[in-house]
This record gives C-alpha cells, structure tokens and sequence, in this order.
C-alpha cells in the first residue's frame, strides 16, 4: 500500500525544551553544541513523510536552524548537498513508477532505429538519403 504520512503535532515551547534537553543541546546534524544565544529548530530522524513517529522520543532532535535549511534543501555556496527533499522526490518518483503511474518520458531517445523524430515532434520514417537524419 506505501507509507502514510504522520500527523505533525503542535510544537510548543515546554516541548521544544524537553526534545533540547533529550538531545543534550547537541546538534543533529554537525554534532556541535548549541549555544544559548543560536536559534535551534526541531527535526525528524525519521522523517514525518516517510511515517517517522511525531513524538519527543528518540525521532526528535534539536538541530541548528542553518543546519536545518542545509539537510532540507541541501544547498551550500552553490554546490549540491544530500537533501530531504531530494529524496523525497526520488521516493514519490519510484513510488509512481513501481506503482505504473510514472508520467511518460520526455523526449528521448526513439526504441526502433528506423523511425527519426522531427523537430517538430512527429515520428516519420528513416528516407537513409540525408546520413539517417531524415
């Protein structure tokens, strides 16, 4: 059937303290502390998308708000970094296609060679008179 998203809870104060304090006020992401005065956000070992558990367990760790935005979108000085929501995408992908409602590819590359596409999209037959371009 898939995973099933869960249900995100209300992250109040009391709780963000309790999941700081679980977690040692460590850093998730780069293991370094967080100091008083740095913004932290709450983040998902198991992401909720992906039917990680929504609770101040084990799931739920503090995590610098500069580290956040890099796992979330994993960009850093215009290079490309492991990201959650590149693999998000990469599941929703394979998830479509093992389901068959992959959409149809984009072009590509023609499975019979005697057939040529036109610039104008129609597929036509080879004439083999220009060197197979048609």
């Amino acid at each position: 059937m898939g995973v099933v998203a869960t249900k995100r809870r209300s992250m109040g104060a009391a709780r963000r303290l309790r999941i700081f304090e679980a977690g040692g006020g460590i850093c998730g992401w780069c293991h370094e502390a967080i100091e008083p005065d740095q913004p932290f956000e709450i983040d998902h070992a198991v992401p909720l998308w992906f039917g990680g558990v929504d609770d101040d367990g084990p799931n739920a760790y503090p995590i610098h708000k500069h580290c956040h935005h890099l796992k979330t979108f994993g960009r850093e000085r215009d290079r490309r970094r492991y990201s959650d929501l590149s693999n998000i995408a990469k599941t929703r992908r394979l998830r479509a296609a093992r389901l068959g409602l992959a959409p149809p590819g984009r072009g590509g590359r023609l499975s019979d060679p005697r057939l040529v596409r036109k610039i104008d999209g129609r597929v036509v037959e080879r004439d083999g008179l220009e060197g197979g371009m048609g």
